[in-house]
C-alpha cells in the first residue's frame, strides 16, 4: 500500500478564489472527470483565460484533458470557443492550450482492509506514464515536461483504439459477468461464455479500426495474449459494479458499444457480438446505481425498442443504424426472461 502525501485539496465552488488563484499560478493542470463534468470545467477554463488576460499574465501553461471519451479535445475546444471572444480565443490557444491525453489506468474499489487503514484508499494498477499530444504544448524547447509524460503524435487514434476495443471488452465483462452472477473482471475473463463474447466483440472493433488506421490483420497474437493475461490477473480485483456503473452513458452513441458498432458498418464488419453484449446493459440492475434503475424503468415503461433507440442515440431512418437497433433488440429478447408464448 502506497501513501500519497503533500497535496492540497480545494473545492472549485466553496474555495473559488483560492481555486482560481491555484489555476493562475500553475504550469500544468490536468482534468480527469466523467462527461457530466465537462461543461463546468470549460466554464472554469474560460474564467481562467479572462483572468490571465486581465492580469497580462502570458506565462505559458497547459491543460491536459483526461476522460474515456472519443473526441474529447474537440468537445472541450468547441464548447470553450462558444464562451470566448475572438481575442480571448487567440490568447487561449497561445497561452492556455488544451492538450489531449489518454489514461491507461484500472482503478477499483478499495478492500475493507485498505479502507480500515485509510478511508481515502483506492486500488489500482501501476501504469507509470501519461500519453499526451506532443504538438499541443506551447512552453518552448527549454521547458522540460514531467518525466511521466509520454509524447504521442495522434492521441485521437490511440483514444479510439482504447475505447472501442479495450473499453468495449472491459464493459462486456461487466454487463455479462454481472448478469451471470460474477463479481470481478478477472472472474469474467476466466468464464468461458463471458470471455468468448467479450473477445469476439473486441475482435469486431479491432477489425474495423484496423481498416481505418492501417493496423495489421489478423491482430498480432502477442497483443491478444497480453490483454488476456492482464484481465485474468486475480491480484487486481476490479469490481464489475464499478465497470458497469452509469449504463445509460456507456450505451450512448459515442461510447463503448455503439461507437465501434457504427464504425464496423463502415468497413463491412457485422457488429454481432458488440450488439449482443450491449443488450446485457439493458438488463443491468444495481440498486445503488440510479441510472441502472432509470434504464430498467425505461425498458419496463416504454419497451426495449424505444429504450434502445433513445439510449443508444440511433437514427432509425438510416439502414445501418436500424441494423444495430435490431441486433441489440433481438439479443435482449434472447437473454431476457419474458416468453410471449406463455400468454397463449
Amino acid at each position: 500500500m502506497r501513501t500519497i502525501a503533500g497535496y492540497h485539496v480545494l473545492h472549485p465552488q466553496k474555495d473559488r478564489a483560492a481555486y482560481m488563484d491555484a489555476l493562475m499560478a500553475a504550469d500544468l493542470v490536468s482534468t480527469a472527470t466523467y462527461p457530466d463534468g465537462f461543461d463546468a470545467i470549460v466554464e472554469d477554463i474560460a474564467e481562467l483565460v479572462r483572468k490571465k488576460m486581465a492580469a497580462d499574465n502570458k506565462k505559458p501553461m497547459a491543460i491536459t484533458l483526461g476522460a474515456n471519451y472519443v473526441g474529447l479535445l474537440e468537445y472541450y475546444q468547441n464548447h470553450l470557443d462558444g464562451l470566448l471572444s475572438e481575442e480571448e480565443k487567440a490568447f487561449q490557444r497561445q497561452f492556455v492550450p488544451l492538450v489531449a491525453s489518454i489514461i491507461y489506468r484500472s482503478s477499483s474499489y478499495a478492500s475493507g482492509e485498505q479502507l480500515a487503514k485509510d478511508p481515502l484508499a483506492v486500488q489500482g494498477d501501476d501504469w507509470d506514464y501519461l500519453q499526451v499530444e506532443q504538438s499541443a504544448f506551447r512552453f518552448g524547447e527549454e521547458y522540460e515536461l514531467p518525466k511521466f509524460f509520454l509524447p504521442e503524435d495522434d492521441i485521437l487514434k490511440l483514444m479510439t483504439l482504447k475505447i472501442w476495443i479495450g473499453n468495449t471488452l472491459h464493459c462486456s465483462y461487466a454487463f455479462l459477468g454481472h448478469y451471470y452472477g460474477l463479481s470481478y473482471t478477472c472472474e469474467s475473463a476466466r468464464n468461458d461464455y463471458v470471455s468468448r463474447c467479450a473477445y469476439y466483440a473486441s475482435d469486431e472493433g479491432y477489425t474495423a479500426l484496423a481498416h481505418k488506421f492501417g493496423l495489421p490483420l489478423p491482430r498480432p497474437k502477442e497483443e491478444e495474449e497480453e490483454i488476456w493475461h492482464f484481465y485474468r490477473n486475480e491480484a487486481l480485483k476490479d469490481s464489475l459494479l464499478r465497470v458497469a456503473a452509469d449504463p445509460i452513458r456507456k450505451l450512448g452513441r459515442n461510447e463503448r458499444f455503439i461507437g465501434p458498432a457504427l464504425m464496423c458498418l463502415e468497413y463491412d464488419v457485422i457488429p454481432a457480438f458488440i450488439c449482443h453484449n450491449a443488450a446485457y446493459g439493458f438488463t443491468y440492475k444495481n440498486e445503488a446505481d440510479p441510472t441502472s434503475l432509470s434504464l430498467l424503468n425505461m425498458v419496463a415503461q416504454r419497451g426495449i425498442e424505444a429504450a434502445v433507440e433513445e439510449v443508444c442515440g440511433l437514427d432509425l431512418s438510416k439502414e445501418g443504424e436500424r441494423l444495430i437497433h435490431r441486433l441489440i433488440v433481438a439479443s435482449y429478447r434472447e437473454i431476457c426472461d419474458y416468453n410471449p408464448t406463455n400468454a397463449f
